[in-house]
């Protein structure tokens, strides 16, 4: 029967692409799969392309529900607290990907039997591709260890090729409404789930084709544009807003997380609290990092320069 696998995808007028994932998902090699959809009030042809790939399967194995309607990272976060339990790891869709067929089956292969008493999750490369899923080129590595004290200040996990093993969609599950919010859903699960000691396994293969396009929520983090807008980001408010958010999140599910995380979540929250003539070096003391050098000095930059 292969590994079993609940595949979670948030839909918002996905129309144009959604049929070239939905058919990705359903020819996923030497696994098996449930589907369940959460649309947040879709007003072009998604609900009827849902109902047409929901009619096509076998019965039961595709369940369309009816999204919180209030932005991507909340409808996957509903998502992640209606997951059935006993039904395999956890797999989350985006509406505009295209799925390498063994995708599930290498995540499989990573994460292990899905009673490991231990969380797990997983992420791989993409493949990222134009709106018409062609030119092909990898996704960058990252070249430090993932980890929650780098969760603080970024996330690497890529989040439509992310898939936790049932420990670890159960922690997310409980902590997984934050009273205010959080940023990015994906980020909030790398932080979430790191500080509550899971293993992060990363997969150097691509395992998904991601579309750049201009309807995409965030796009990946690759070339010279991109990098030059996450440099406006780091060096506006937006960013200092993300990193509060999710600080303040992971502290009130600081029952989640393991002592020393909780140790470092503290030094973190009183870095960001500093008067900004002193945000800089206790950021820097807090342990929190950025994958690059130069990511890590722009973060500092924008603390001395009162930005965060």
């Amino acid at each position: 029967m292969g590994a079993r696998f609940q595949v979670a995808m948030a839909t918002f007028n996905g129309a144009r692409y959604l049929p070239g994932q939905l058919a990705s998902v359903a020819q996923q090699l030497g696994v098996t799969w449930c589907l369940k959809v959460s649309d947040d009030g879709s007003t072009d042809a998604t609900s009827e392309i849902l109902d047409r790939f929901q009619r096509s399967q076998p019965t039961g194995s595709v369940e369309i529900l009816q999204g919180p309607a209030t932005g991507a990272s909340r409808n996957f976060m509903s998502l992640i607290a209606a997951a059935d339990a006993g039904s395999g790891h956890f797999a989350l869709c985006d509406q505009d990907d295209i799925w390498c067929p063994d995708r599930l089956a290498r995540a499989a292969r990573f994460l292990g039997p899905e009673d490991h008493p231990q969380p797990r999750v997983y992420a791989s490369r993409t493949w990222l591709v134009d709106h018409d899923g062609a030119a092909p080129r990898p996704s960058r590595r990252h070249g430090r260890t993932p980890g929650f004290r780098n969760a603080l200040l970024q996330n690497v996990l890529a989040g439509n090729t992310m898939v936790l093993n049932p420990a670890a969609q159960r922690i997310a599950a409980r902590a997984v409404q934050p009273k205010a919010g959080v940023p990015f859903h994906d980020w909030w699960l790398y932080a979430l789930l790191t500080g509550a000691g899971a293993q992060v396994l990363l997969d150097d293969q691509p395992t998904v084709f991601y579309r750049q396009h201009a309807g995409n929520m965030i796009g990946a983090h690759d070339g010279l544009g991109a990098t030059l807008a996450r440099l406006g980001d780091v060096l506006g408010t937006d960013y200092g807003r993300w990193l509060r958010q999710n600080a303040e999140a992971l502290d009130r599910n600081r029952g989640l997380l393991t002592p020393e995380n909780c140790r470092c979540l503290d030094r973190f929250c009183a870095a960001l609290a500093s008067p900004p003539v002193a945000r800089a070096p206790a950021i820097f003391r807090s342990g929190a990092y950025r994958q690059t050098l130069a990511g890590g000095l722009c973060v500092l930059g924008a603390a001395a320069l009162g930005r965060l």
